[in-house]
């Protein structure tokens, strides 16, 4: 029913804290707002198509599934290709890619849609003005300029990542092209974090390929994190092996939104893993574990030669 459905905007509109709610979609603003209402002890069940939050490893969204299952009891279900509806009961019946029934949903109190956000371009008269646009939305150059060259367009309207910080570094560039009419925008690398509980944080290239290799290092190994009893601190790191240097990175961990921003320089530097031989960080920390990157690179050199 449609006073049942609730989006990303409405949800916030609700008086009261719901008792039950499903949410379908396992990425960033279900898996958030998830973890949200599983806090607050609402009884919470994720429906994914595929698999929860698609774009990090999977050692890193398993501490975070296994933290909203085990202790905020939530149910998450991957692989549901289709969900179908029963209007007596209020149940919904969950089937594999199969058609093999995969179990069965109580009737909830809401329904969060969190499937994806598309832009509202839709009867803007946009062609009117010469701007080209599609189902992802307005088409920009690198300098963030339309098909119309006298109209700039940046944030979540565009076809780009929909992030606040990302939209704030478009506004700065626009106000120093103002300035600055020969200004060019230099594309540098875009963190994400996304707040579940621990948050997963992730920069730049995350794929193992001929010449990128992963190095997984648990941060929770560290002398401080044995002394709290850390669990899940997981860091997955992509270095190019030729050069060293770092490509890409995915935290998981109650520190990994913070510890990003270290690898954000990293890579907008073209830091390399060689270059972490002198770099010295106060003791105890869970930062002393980057030490393991560099020996577990040095062994993997030798190891192949």
């Amino acid at each position: 029913p449609e006073e049942k459905i609730l989006t990303n905007d409405t949800l916030f509109k609700l008086k009261e804290l719901p008792h039950r709610v499903v949410i379908f979609g396992g990425g960033p603003i279900g898996t958030e707002n998830g973890t949200a209402f599983a806090k607050f002890c609402t009884h919470t069940t994720i429906i994914v198509r595929s698999e929860m939050i698609p774009t990090e490893p999977r050692e890193c969204v398993e501490v975070v599934k296994k933290s909203l299952t085990e202790e905020f009891e939530a149910k998450i279900y991957e692989n549901a290709k289709e969900t179908i509806y029963d209007p007596e009961t209020g149940h919904l019946t969950l089937r594999d890619k199969d058609g093999k029934e995969i179990d069965k949903v109580p009737k909830a109190d809401y329904y969060l849609m969190a499937l994806g956000r598309i832009p509202n371009t839709e009867g803007l008269g946009l062609e009117n003005a010469g701007i080209k646009y599609d189902k992802a939305g307005i088409m920009v150059d690198h300098n963030l300029r339309t098909a119309n060259r006298n109209i700039y367009a940046i944030g979540d309207v565009i076809n780009a990542p929909k992030f606040t910080h990302l939209s704030a570094n478009q506004g700065k560039f626009i106000i120093k092209k103002a300035l600055i009419p020969w200004a060019q925008r230099v594309e540098s690398p875009l963190p994400a974090v996304t707040y579940s509980d621990p948050p997963i944080a992730s920069v730049g290239e995350k794929e193992e390929t001929e010449l990128i290799k992963k190095f997984v290092i648990d941060f929770g190994k560290s002398d401080r994190g044995l002394v709290e009893n850390a669990e899940g601190l997981i860091g997955c790191i992509y270095v190019e092996m030729f050069t060293g240097k770092i490509k890409g990175v995915s935290m998981v961990g109650h520190f990994a939104e913070h510890a990003i921003n270290f690898f954000t320089l990293a890579l907008t530097k073209n830091v390399s893993v060689f270059e972490l031989e002198n770099f010295m960080v106060p003791y105890p920390t869970y930062f002393n574990a980057i030490e393991k990157l560099y020996y577990q690179f040095l062994n993997h050199q030798i190891c192949c030669k």
